[in-house]
């Protein structure tokens, strides 16, 4: 798609109607661009997320000029933020376990062989539960 970013995490949650919860703040994933803070951007509070070149590159959904992440993609980048601290391991696994049901788990699979086998582990002790 050529997109270098994409609205992910709670932003990609509610562009997917995942859930009907508002966050206080946009959350932006790219290869290119890291804020340690969240910075205003015309009244709204937005994150920068830095993430790997690779991990850029596809689960990503384009509506007119808007690109946010799939429900696939968006549960692994919270697995994989919390891992460095980002995103709260508990949050991270209570959006796995919420949304769980709702996902395409051959997508998650092949997705998941663009992270780190750490967390591909994870997803194929999820991916075994009934």
């Amino acid at each position: 798609m050529g997109a270098r970013w994409y609205y992910g995490l709670y932003t990609a949650l509610r562009l997917n109607a995942m859930t009907h919860e508002y966050f206080d703040a946009l959350f932006i994933l790219s290869d290119f661009t890291y804020r340690p803070k969240p910075i205003c951007i015309q009244g709204e509070k937005v994150w920068f997320v830095k993430i790997k070149p690779q991990l850029v590159s596809f689960g990503v959904v384009r509506r007119g000029d808007v690109v946010f992440s799939d429900p696939e993609k968006t549960v692994l980048d919270f697995l994989y933020l919390s891992r460095y601290g980002r995103v709260s391991e508990r949050a991270a696994r209570n959006v796995l376990t919420e949304y769980s049901g709702e996902l395409d788990w051959d997508k998650v699979c092949r997705y998941s062989r663009y992270y780190p086998k750490s967390l591909r582990k994870i997803i194929e002790r999820a991916a075994s539960l009934p």
